[in-house]
């Protein structure tokens, strides 16, 4: 949790992936965290479930369910995280299998002021009353809105370079 733009009016979040803008009343409480979904698989087919969002972690809810298959009793399995698809083939018949596993499961998002939004990576930029984020530079423009923002470390990267060519 962390808050931005204390003492300004318009607190701007722009989310990286995807590209999300989101606008509030400053000041604004920020965070990388996401929500939780539930999902409930029937065991008569392998887990192959795709989510909108970066999933960052999996967990039966609650913990040690199980299902029935010919042979008898089985510990629900535990799938395999891959990007946003959770994935597992932890049968070889599974016609003969009944019952539901229940999964929690922990999305990748940023929080604005206890909103939820998605995010792929978590990344996300900040700027105070439409102004330069925090590390740039604010300069005059001619073009719509008025202005620029030059990143800080770009530039004094570039500077750098050009000082050790002179020497």
């Amino acid at each position: 949790m962390t808050i931005y733009c204390t003492g300004k009016s318009k607190t701007t979040v722009t989310m990286l992936s995807p590209l999300l803008k989101v606008i509030v009343d400053a000041p604004a409480d920020v965070s990388v965290g996401g929500k939780t979904e539930t999902y409930n698989h029937p065991m008569g087919s392998p887990i192959n479930q795709t989510f909108d969002q970066t999933i960052v972690a999996v967990s039966l809810s609650p913990p040690n369910q199980t299902y029935e298959n010919g042979a008898g009793t089985r510990a629900c399995p535990l799938p395999t995280i891959d990007g946003q698809t959770i994935t597992s083939d932890f049968d070889n018949y599974y016609a003969d299998n009944t019952g539901t596993c229940n999964y929690k499961i922990q999305l990748m998002g940023i929080t604005v002021n206890g909103k939820a939004y998605p995010s792929k990576d978590g990344l996300f930029t900040v700027t105070c009353d439409d102004d330069c984020p925090e590390g740039s530079h604010k300069c005059i423009h001619n073009k719509y809105p008025g202005y620029c923002c030059i990143a800080c470390a770009q530039v004094a990267n570039r500077i750098n370079n050009i000082a050790k060519k002179i020497r």
